[in-house]
């Protein structure tokens, strides 16, 4: 089978956290909203464990009160710096006011979704539990896009997790991990963020390190991966590799992997 790489870039890529867009006006099937789940439960689980469960929230009542706690667990704080920003043109100020909408209109949304799994957190970093989550749930937010739909990760409503839990009725045993507002988008145009390249924040083998020996038969200037300097030298001084750190140029605390390739000169 071939896949069409384009289109499955575009979709990684542009799979974006969606609050003003939102149509709250659209109905969401149910049949819709299991298939992306199908789709989502095909990510891997610690120990292959189908410990994973959705939970739908359509009732109007219940989002209501719902989205009370969640502006109880952090919402007001949101909607009140979104105003405090509004017209200062600060940097943060387009997503703070972006959450504080959804804080402020999460009831009008048509579905949220509640991702669980039984298990409790027992900070001894074994795999299986938030671990066997993560991925299901990007998955299925991935499944919404290449459907017309959109979604927003939040975990804001976690402040009031006790309180959620009685209002849903959730069993002890059972961690609420990230609730996702369903809605169709209006409009698909989304594009990619501004995210660092790969070559910046990538090393090979080893913490801090370049790629040493590019693959592809590149130079390690043009392979790109961290910081690399290359200096030919005569004959008489020790060709070698060494790794080190370097302080940036009018910053206190902010430094930068480096490795230095001496190389002996060609004549």
């Amino acid at each position: 089978m071939e896949f069409n790489l384009e289109q499955i870039d575009t979709l990684l890529s542009t799979t974006r956290a969606v609050r003003r867009r939102l149509d709250f006006t659209r109905e969401v099937p149910d049949a819709v909203l299991l298939r992306c789940i199908d789709l989502a439960e095909q990510a891997p689980s610690g120990g292959n464990v189908a410990s994973r469960r959705w939970l739908v929230i359509r009732d109007p009542d219940t989002k209501a009160r719902l989205a009370a706690l969640y502006r109880d667990a952090g919402g007001q704080g949101l909607m009140a710096t979104a105003e405090r920003l509004r017209g200062r043109g600060q940097a943060r100020a387009r997503v703070v006011t972006s959450a504080a909408y959804l804080a402020q209109h999460l009831e009008r949304v048509p579905v949220l979704v509640l991702v669980t799994i039984w298990g409790t957190h027992d900070g001894s970093g074994r795999p299986g539990l938030f671990d066997s989550v993560l991925q299901a749930a990007w998955s299925f937010c991935l499944a919404l896009r290449a459907r017309g739909l959109g979604s927003a990760w939040t975990t804001l409503h976690l402040g009031r997790a006790q309180e959620v839990a009685d209002l849903l009725g959730i069993p002890d045993g059972v961690t609420q991990v990230v609730l996702l507002p369903v809605a169709y988008t209006r409009g698909t145009d989304f594009t990619p963020a501004p995210r660092r390249p790969a070559a910046a924040i990538t090393w090979f083998d080893r913490w801090g390190d370049t790629n040493a020996q590019p693959r592809d038969g590149r130079s390690l200037l043009a392979a790109g991966p961290g910081v690399t300097v290359e200096v030919d030298v005569p004959h008489d001084h020790v060709p070698g590799r060494y790794r080190g750190t370097l302080l940036a140029d009018g910053y206190a605390d902010v430094w930068m992997p480096v490795v230095l390739n001496i190389k002996p000169r060609v004549s």
